[in-house]
Parts: C-alpha cells; structure tokens; sequence
C-alpha cells in the first residue's frame, strides 16, 4: 500500500482532543515542517484560522475548514544583484477530517481505524487511474494512531463544489448525474480488473470492510434495523396490499431477521460483477457544481471510508433507494438504468479501447446487471428505512455521539414513527418495486 504520508503508531495512552487548538497549534505546524503542504521554500504562515463544517446531516468524522495565510518569495522576480523585489501572499485551504473524541469501545465499534484506512486507500492507490483523476480534491496526509485518526485534503467547495439542497428525494437532474458518475467510475474500474487483474486484486485486497468488519452490530442499531422490517411490512399493508404477496413479504422477513447475516450476504463479492465500488453512494457522499439557475453542471463522489469489493448494485440501489423518491426513481427507471448501463460501456470501453461492442463481456448486459440490482435491494431499502426517517424528521444534534441513549422502547417507538406517513408511503413503494423486480427475474432469497 501507497502509505508514504500515514502514520500508524500503537501508543496506548489517552489520545489528546483533535480539536481546533490542536488543528492551529500542532497538526498544521507539523505538516510545514514535513513538506507536506507547501512546495515553494522560504513561505512564512501569517496566519491559521480553523472553523467547522456545517453539517445537514449525520457524519461520524468531524471536518474543519483551515485557511492558512502565508507569504512567500517568488523566485521569478528578482533584481539584477539577486535580491527579490517583493514576497507574493497566498491562501491555502483545506478540509481536515477527524475522529471525534469518543470511548474506546465507541471507537472501535465505529471501526475508525478501516474508514481512515480505506480512504488513504483511495486518494493513493484508486483516484489517481481515473479518468478524470484531476477534478477530484488533493490529498496531503493521513495519520493513523490507537484511538485517532485524521485525514488533510484540499477544501473543494473552493471550486464551487457544494452538496445538493435537498438532503432526500432529490430531482431527476441530479440523480442522472450522479448516475453517470458512478457509472463511470464502476466502467473503470472493470476495465482495471480486466486488463490488469493483478493490480486490480492488490488495491481490492487492502480494502477493509468498515461496517461489519467486528462481526457485531452495536444492539441500539441492530435493534432499529430489525425494527424497520416491520414497518417497511406494515407500510406495505397499509399502501400496497394487493400488489405485494404475503408469502414474499414473509421472505423478506425472514431473509433480513439477523441483520449482520443479511449486511454479510449482501456485501459478499461474487464473481465476476464484484468490483471495488465507493460502498455508500448516497447524497450526503455526492457533490454538484451549479449554473446561475441552480439546475447541476457537473458531479463529483467523495468520502471514500466505505469503498469495498462487492456488487457495483450496492452503489446504484444506495443512491435510487435512499436519495430519489418514487416519483422519481420508479417513473424514470428505465431511462436511469439504461443511462447507467450505457455510461458503464462507454467508460468500460474507452479504457480497453474497444469499438466494437460485441467484444465486452456478457456479464455486463443490461439484464445481468439489473438482476444483480435486485438481488441487492434488501441492503438499501433496510438502510433506507433506518436512514430516512432521521432525514425527513431530523434530530436535533450536531453529531450522532451527542444523542442520548435511548431505552428499548423509545428505540422501537421512534422507528416505527419518525418520518410520518410520507416516509410510510415511500416504504411501500420501495417494496413493491422490489416485488416486481424479484417476480420478473425470479428471485428468491433464502
């Protein structure tokens, strides 16, 4: 693994607080000193200002926005005995993700040291062969310890990169372009597999699986998981009742009741659609860039903690599933799969240098690829219906580690409720697309 600029060091004692402070005081002023942010000699800091992101959503790291101020001599400009005739000031700006100060069972169970891992992974070893490897922000360093991590990238919101206002049920432009964009990437990345599978299996290899790698669900969560299959059940019957048989929601029942067994299954790679895929492709991982009248121009995937090797189906049920609605997702189905498969062949295609199509594998058809969308639908709509309800009802907290612990009770109560009757609605269509996708193919889970 590409690890020149991560440290990882095993040192038992309480890690110190990354906070703002420590940010200014200690990690910047270190980065200097290595060479890790600056490439021009002689540049002097004026001044560090640190502040936090604002967050429309969930996050378990915890970025700050860092502006340095610094001068420099430009070596171009100088008099005829040698000496400058002025030093230039600049600004650099970047985003520091880092681990909140949490217990070490906290830590541990939110398996920090795989996220941080899989996203130096990512900006080392899998960006840089992309296509478009240049859009995509700047990495300078990751630090790895017992119970801290941090990750310095370049602040691209700079470039007019900013997520979608909607936080769920986003419009159809937006899903078609982060369509394309996951295509894309997926494309590639089969073509890698492809051409140079010793490569493509050295980068896979290193991937740690940063949900379910602990072999344990924490019990809060696990009950809200299993909880939601009750209302994703008793949404159907409110909605949906006679499109979708009770013998298939008593498979879904039973197929989803343990749900690290289901999360296991569904994130098994099998062979030959398994590829390294971004792992949670929903809005709050997805940017835009917009023209005057708002409508998106261009796109952009970040957060690369959950990256694995798995169905590329997990990305496109996460995003249709979890961030477009019905209206949407189901009356535009086939434009957005058929966009996806096409901008997967193209991409596949440019990269082999293939013209003639007939000389792509059979399993990238259109058909095998949608049935391998529907036999990964039980993760997204089980993540859906845990997920949503905090999306359209949310909770007043700036961190998930800031909510209290709450009883068995409260736990079910809240997740057969939050989220009202447009979130009830919403789980009915998402089974009942699912039904249909299942009796088309005729798949059974078991």
């Amino acid at each position: 693994m590409a690890d020149t600029n991560a440290t990882t060091t095993t040192d038992k004692q309480q890690p110190e607080e990354l906070n703002d402070a420590w940010i200014r005081d200690k990690l910047i002023p270190k980065l200097i000193d290595d060479g890790k942010i600056f490439e021009k000699h002689q540049v002097q800091v004026l001044a560090v200002n640190v502040k936090p992101v604002s967050l429309d959503g969930f996050m378990l790291s915890a970025p700050s926005k860092v502006e340095i101020e610094f001068s420099y001599v430009d070596d171009g400009d100088k008099c005829e005995g040698g000496k400058s005739r002025h030093a230039v000031s600049d600004k650099l700006c970047l985003v520091v993700k880092k681990t909140p100060a949490v217990p070490k069972e906290v830590y541990v169970v939110c398996q920090f040291e795989f996220l941080f891992e899989n996203e130096l992974i990512a900006y080392t070893e899998i960006i840089p062969l992309l296509s478009q490897a240049k859009k995509y922000p700047k990495f300078y360093y990751s630090e790895r310890k017992e119970l801290s991590a941090v990750c310095v990238l370049e602040d691209f919101s700079l470039y007019g990169w900013r997520s979608a206002k909607q936080l769920y049920n986003l419009p159809l432009q937006h899903i078609l372009m982060a369509v394309r964009e996951v295509a894309t990437f997926h494309g590639e990345m089969y073509a890698l597999k492809v051409s140079n599978l010793r490569a493509f299996n050295k980068i896979a290899a290193q991937l740690k699986e940063a949900r379910i790698a602990n072999g344990n669900i924490h019990p809060e969560y696990n009950l809200k998981l299993v909880t939601c299959r009750e209302r994703l059940v008793k949404a159907v019957k409110m909605y949906e009742k006679d499109k979708v048989p009770e013998t298939f929601l008593e498979m879904f029942l039973e197929y989803t009741k343990n749900p690290y067994t289901m999360f296991k299954r569904q994130f098994e790679p099998i062979e030959p659609l398994a590829i390294i895929c971004h792992g949670d492709y929903l809005r709050n991982n997805i940017a835009f860039k917009f023209d005057e009248n708002d409508l998106p121009t261009d796109v952009m995937m970040y957060d690369f903690q959950t990256m694995r090797y798995a169905s590329p189906m997990l990305d496109l049920t996460t995003l249709l599933i979890v961030s477009a609605f019905h209206d949407v997702r189901a009356k535009n189905f086939d434009e957005i799969f058929s966009l996806y498969h096409t901008t997967l062949l193209d991409a596949f295609c440019a990269k082999e240098k293939i013209q003639n199509r007939n000389e792509v594998p059979s399993y990238l058809s259109k058909d095998s690829l949608l049935k391998d969308y529907a036999r990964h639908l039980p993760n997204s709509i089980i993540i859906a219906a845990s997920f949503l309800p905090l999306l359209i009802t949310p909770i007043e907290a700036n961190s998930v580690f800031e909510l209290r612990q709450l009883t068995t009770e409260e736990v079910i109560k809240d997740t057969m409720e939050r989220g009202g009757a447009l979130l009830d609605r919403e789980l009915a269509h998402m089974m009942l697309e699912f039904y249909q996708l299942c009796n088309k193919f005729e798949i059974e889970f078991n």
